[in-house]
């Protein structure tokens, strides 16, 4: 079975209050999610799966997101962070050009970003996550 056929109970579904239901079994991975609105962008060769629930990102394609060379940035929530593609802004390694008046265009980066919540990932796929930052910052010194 292909992870966006897996039926999934999102953590944050049964944890946080809300007027929605609180029971099991009522989400997925969810295919291509930069497709459905015209104003989403997407530019990376493969898309990861999504929470139906909350929009986080697949464990293991996280994990591969990084091993590609995404960066991770923090936010002031311990349980999330956000994924941005090599070059983006937190890669520091700006890669947008300017054109004409000096206006700075910057690099790609998707639209909606690609969050992860860390509520997704178990023991083993923190563990491999970790090694791929570990590997990721290894490669940059």
């Amino acid at each position: 079975m292909e992870k966006a056929e897996e039926k999934l109970t999102c953590p944050r579904r049964m944890n946080e209050l809300g007027p929605w239901e609180h029971e099991e079994g009522l989400d997925w991975w969810r295919l291509n999610f930069w497709d459905i609105n015209p104003k989403f962008q997407w530019q990376w060769p493969w898309q990861p799966c999504t929470c139906s629930f909350c929009g986080g990102v697949n464990p293991d394609d996280a994990v591969r997101l990084v091993k590609e060379g995404w960066h991770v940035d923090s936010t002031n929530k311990l349980y999330k962070r956000y994924l941005e593609p090599p070059g983006g802004k937190l890669g520091m390694e700006y890669e947008g050009r300017v054109f004409g008046a000096g206006v700075y265009v910057p690099p790609w980066g998707p639209v909606p970003p690609v969050k992860l919540y860390t509520q997704h990932f178990d023991g083993e796929q923190i563990t491999l996550f970790n090694a791929a930052l570990s590997e990721q910052k290894e490669l940059q010194h």
